[in-house]
């Protein structure tokens, strides 16, 4: 049986939709990139604006005009904030806490194949990018008065370091020259007496070329990570820090945890 993938939104859902199709491959399932062909269809959406999804609404009755035959499951954020019974009645939702749970999902097996077990091994093998996505946190519960995240990922959650570090030997072994470390909140990364900058020296153990970071919220980014950074010509001096606003005011009615003249302070670190 085949399985179709579509994501939309962040580097997050990028690196879930990469976690599932392993996980499908390695239930024997193949990959295909042709939606008109799959038995089952996959959308990871994104629900973090009205345009996002609009967006997430017309793809997915795009796929099953296109395959009305095939399963259509729809995971990722605005399956959590939606009712999709409502909006499309024959998608099949999957909330964002069972998404990696593939043994609950509503699946039917994959059909009897008279391939070899060693070709079922090759048949389960993604391929790979030179710059890969590894997700190691989720989850954000900072509430800015305009962002609906919260309300779709509010579990906070870390993975363990050691788990990370496997993550990556992988990444490596396949050929993964750069590792973007990313999460719904990444400096809220914390597992016992482990916080971001733990993690990044941890992984430059490894032979991995390049290491970067995904978005940081300005109040998270400590003197440590800093040093850190400026210390490893492996780590990308190149951090993404947002900004809503340059007023103050402005600011504290969004919710945001920093004023600008903290921020003009970080960016001048």
């Amino acid at each position: 049986m085949r399985v179709f993938f579509f994501t939309l939104g962040c580097k997050s859902n990028q690196y879930e939709t990469g976690r599932l199709e392993e996980k499908f491959l390695e239930r024997g399932f193949e990959s295909t990139t042709d939606v008109k062909t799959a038995d089952l269809i996959v959308v990871n959406t994104c629900g973090v604006t009205h345009t996002a999804e609009r967006k997430a609404r017309n793809i997915i009755r795009k796929f099953a005009a296109q395959n009305p035959r095939a399963a259509l499951y729809v995971c990722g954020c605005y399956v959590n904030i939606a009712d999709f019974t409502k909006i499309i009645p024959q998608a099949i939702p999957i909330q964002q806490e069972l998404k990696l749970a593939l043994d609950q999902w509503p699946i039917p097996p994959p059909a009897a194949s008279s391939l070899t077990r060693e070709a079922v091994s090759a048949r389960g093998r993604r391929s790979y990018r030179v710059r890969e996505f590894l997700k190691i946190q989720e989850g954000c519960d900072n509430f800015c008065s305009y962002c609906i995240v919260p309300y779709a990922r509010n579990k906070m959650s870390a993975e363990p370091p050691e788990k990370i570090l496997a993550e990556a030997q992988k990444l490596i072994r396949n050929n993964v020259r750069e590792i973007v470390l990313t999460g719904i909140n990444l400096g809220r990364y914390f597992y016992p007496n482990n916080y971001l900058s733990d993690i990044l020296r941890l992984l430059l153990k490894t032979d991995i070329a390049r290491i970067r970071l995904s978005s940081l919220e300005p109040d998270l980014i400590t003197d440590d990570l800093l040093r850190t950074i400026a210390a490893e010509p492996r780590l990308a001096r190149h951090l993404h820090i947002p900004l809503q606003s340059g007023s103050d005011k402005i600011l504290k009615l969004m919710n945001r945890k920093y004023t600008a003249a903290e921020y003009q302070k970080l960016i001048a670190r």
